[in-house]
């Protein structure tokens, strides 16, 4: 789980398992590949959300998503 406002400027991948962004940083994108799960509970968790083939993306608690969320062929968008 990351939390709260973070001032990190790297890319973070996801490639298996699930992880839970309650916070955010927006000079970072989160990228999503096959067998990841990325849940966003925070409104505007990061500069870029990218969703690779058999990755997946769920909103948790979030009420809405930035404009930079991008879900490519066979991805997967959850919301609500």
């Amino acid at each position: 789980t990351l939390s709260g406002v973070s001032t990190y400027t790297g890319d973070t991948v996801v490639n298996g398992g699930n992880l839970i962004v309650d916070g955010s940083n927006q000079s970072a994108a989160l990228f999503v590949n096959s067998g990841g799960l990325l849940t966003l509970n925070a409104t505007s968790a990061a500069a870029t959300v990218d969703i690779a083939a058999g990755g997946i993306l769920t909103t948790g608690a979030a009420e809405r998503l930035n404009n930079n969320v991008i879900v490519e062929n066979d991805g997967t968008l959850n919301l609500g």
